[in-house]
């Protein structure tokens, strides 16, 4: 198992497009959200607008996930894309290498550091994708995942 370091940081607040979605099972996260991103990226053209940071996927729920593109700019909302800032937050994040299907030891090494260090999950996790191709090698992808606390 990978030895992650955790760290708390200040999150500034971003402008994003996006699309929240249910997705139906596990087995169907890499194609769904493949699709829904692809959907924001193409609403962002549409909005002759520019990708400003890594995409950013925001878990409301085991299975409730969002697809969030930095902007350069405001832009209106669309029929299934909303234009929102995502908040600035105290996060208790780690860098995880590699591919998606080594994301469970890493949640589980940020949930056990923030339980002993008495702080406590204050809203949905979020996944920045720091370096990431699609179709790259899965092996030189690098997540950061973040939690937003706050203290016990």
């Amino acid at each position: 198992m990978a030895v992650y370091e955790v760290e708390i940081k200040s999150v500034e607040p971003v402008l994003v497009a996006s699309r929240r979605e249910s997705i139906p099972d596990y087995g169907a996260i890499g194609s769904a959200m493949n699709r829904i991103y692809n959907e924001v990226v193409s609403y962002i053209g549409e909005q002759n607008g520019n990708i400003r940071g890594p995409g950013i996927t925001i878990w409301h729920g085991p299975l409730d996930a969002e697809a969030a593109l930095p902007i350069d700019r405001p832009m209106p909302d669309g029929d299934r894309v909303t234009v929102r800032e995502l908040p600035g937050e105290e996060m208790a994040c780690l860098v995880h290498h590699g591919p998606f299907d080594g994301f469970r030891n890493a949640y589980e090494a940020v949930r056990q550091w923030i339980r002993e260090n008495d702080y406590r999950i204050t809203g949905p996790s979020r996944e920045v994708y720091l370096h990431f191709t699609p179709g790259g090698d899965p092996k030189d992808f690098v997540t950061e995942i973040q939690f937003p606390v706050a203290g016990a």
